[in-house]
């Protein structure tokens, strides 16, 4: 059944041949990842902009797997506004967890090997988190990475729009991140699916 939601654009994310983009309803209050009409990923050339805001008819996709919730396709979007700085930061304050340590994102579901991951038999009901962390996190690469004693403990690969030059080196403790799950894929090719810790935002 298709839904009416009001929606702020919050992220977007680069994706081989397309685009992932991350919406707050604030008509029925719940996290969205916008897809095609087809519930296929966007192309880059979807209108889309972190901050604007739409008015939306989509409906869930049908078949959704844990902990990718937030799919929806969306039949018909019309651009209503876009926030000024000051409303968009109230926004993104109000749907952030504070003060959390790495090792509790996603209900402490992850497991760290280096970079953070969720296994398929042990998930959670969502895969988009805003929080503040208790650490810092620094720039090396691609990865903002947590040290403990000069070593890399756990490291997350930046993922979002925003050309990783103009971040910032050093993220501190309660910077607003914006965190995401990748879909289940067996990336070290041996046999095993596991959904990455993607950072897909930050919120200055």
């Amino acid at each position: 059944m298709a839904v009416q939601g009001n929606v702020v654009i919050l992220s977007k994310t680069l994706m081989s041949e397309g685009i992932c983009v991350g919406a707050w309803d604030v008509s029925n209050e719940k996290m969205l990842r916008l897809l095609d009409e087809k519930a296929q990923k966007l192309s880059h050339n979807a209108p889309y902009e972190i901050g604007e805001c739409y008015a939306i008819t989509y409906s869930p996709h049908y078949r959704i797997t844990p902990p990718h919730s937030e799919d929806a396709a969306v039949y018909e979007c019309n651009y209503l506004d876009t926030l000024d700085e000051d409303d968009f930061n109230d926004l993104i304050s109000s749907l952030c967890d504070e003060d959390i340590q790495l090792d509790e994102l996603f209900d402490g579901k992850l497991v760290w090997d280096g970079s953070g991951y969720m296994e398929p038999d042990d998930t959670t009901d969502y895969s988009v988190k805003i929080a503040t962390l208790d650490c810092s996190l620094t720039k090396n690469g691609n990865y903002y990475e947590h040290s403990r004693f000069g070593t890399s403990a756990k490291r997350i690969r930046y993922v979002g729009a925003r050309p990783l030059a103009e971040l910032p080196y050093r993220l501190p403790a309660g910077t607003r991140i914006r965190f995401s799950l990748a879909r289940f894929w067996d990336k070290d090719r041996d046999g095993k699916l596991r959904a990455y810790l993607q950072l897909s935002g930050i919120y200055e």
